[in-house]
């Protein structure tokens, strides 16, 4: 019998936003939200109070815990927990650090949710996915980084925009990792179900070459929010976060159906790839249905979809090596 239970390891901002976004979907019938093993949760209770506090309406149960045996049973496991982003960073100068929290909670989750679909979004998201893959042993398809679906949003608001269009007339994905190394194959992107090059000529626009200068502005459109905010934002991740267990949580165990969206997965000659990159993907009650192949993408992308891949696989690697280290000692 399915538990309909939910757990999130990290109330900070992202994690407290994501609490509120699967509560106030109604994802699950029960909500463990999870502070530092052995720490006080005070402070849990405080954000989930403040949760209820902020809604009239009745949820999935919210519980606090910094008990990690309490993920026993877990259907869908999401690990927000890890230092953010301050201006002066890259994301990759994040991975050793967080890497640790990742493989700690790895650990817990083979142990008493071996069952469990795994969502990744610490920071640098796409290695972090590789450190829970090697650390839970997990197949493929029940290990997905929180992928690039809020940059193509992002990216799909701009151009509506720019088009004079609202943003549920447009659909597009972006590939790669996130940040200034993502790939946005505008050729991919369709208005009113037809492709954009097409829906531009049939229009005749003549706004093709300030579409692709606003697409590839979008590649660092983050660093403002970070500057800003002086950290990483939340609101936009929670969101994203609680939409893809609800798809997961909702989805059907059929491999004809499910929903597609993008993440973060272990590719295995797919795009010519094999490793761990954002690609759009069908999901479904048990993770990943299968990885969606845009045909349309160019030699040229598929060669930096390559490259991204590898850059992964050495920060992957340097974070495991470190673990590694700290193990020995």
């Amino acid at each position: 019998m399915l538990s309909g239970k939910i757990s999130v390891v990290g109330t900070g901002n992202v994690g407290q936003s994501a609490i509120m976004n699967l509560f106030e979907k109604r994802v699950g019938r029960s909500i463990y939200c999870f502070n530092v093993p052995g720490e006080a949760i005070n402070y849990v209770k405080a954000r989930i109070d403040e949760i209820k506090d902020s809604h009239e309406q009745l949820g999935p149960d919210l519980i606090e815990s910094n008990n990690p045996k309490e993920i026993e049973e877990s259907e869908i496991v999401v690990i927000t927990s890890g230092r953010p982003r301050v201006a002066e960073q890259t994301r990759d100068d994040l991975a050793i650090g967080n890497a640790c929290i990742i493989a700690e909670w790895a650990g817990y989750i083979k142990k008493y949710a071996p069952e469990a679909v795994l969502v990744v979004v610490s920071n640098p998201v796409a290695a972090m996915t590789g450190v829970a893959l090697e650390k839970t042993g997990f197949p493929r398809h029940r290990v997905l980084g929180m992928g690039s679906s809020l940059d193509a949003k992002r990216v799909i608001r701009e151009l509506a925009k720019t088009l004079g269009l609202t943003s549920t007339h447009m659909q597009g994905y972006v590939l790669g990792d996130h940040g200034e190394s993502m790939i946005i194959p505008i050729r991919s992107f369709t208005v009113y179900g037809q492709s954009l090059r097409s829906y531009l000529e049939s229009s005749k626009s003549d706004k093709l070459e300030e579409i692709e200068k606003i697409a590839e502005n979008m590649k660092t459109a983050s660093q403002y929010l970070i500057e800003g905010l002086r950290t990483s934002p939340w609101l936009g991740p929670g969101e994203h976060i609680a939409s893809l267990c609800e798809h997961i949580y909702y989805g059907p165990q059929d491999h004809l159906l499910g929903t597609v969206t993008n993440a973060i997965v272990k590719l295995e000659g797919e795009y010519g790839v094999n490793g761990v990159i954002g690609v759009p993907v069908k999901i479904g009650r048990r993770g990943m249905i299968e990885v969606i192949e845009l045909d349309n993408i160019g030699e040229e992308n598929k060669e930096k979809l390559r490259q991204i891949a590898e850059h992964i696989k050495k920060v992957t690697k340097i974070a495991l090596d470190a673990l590694d280290i700290k193990d020995e000692k």
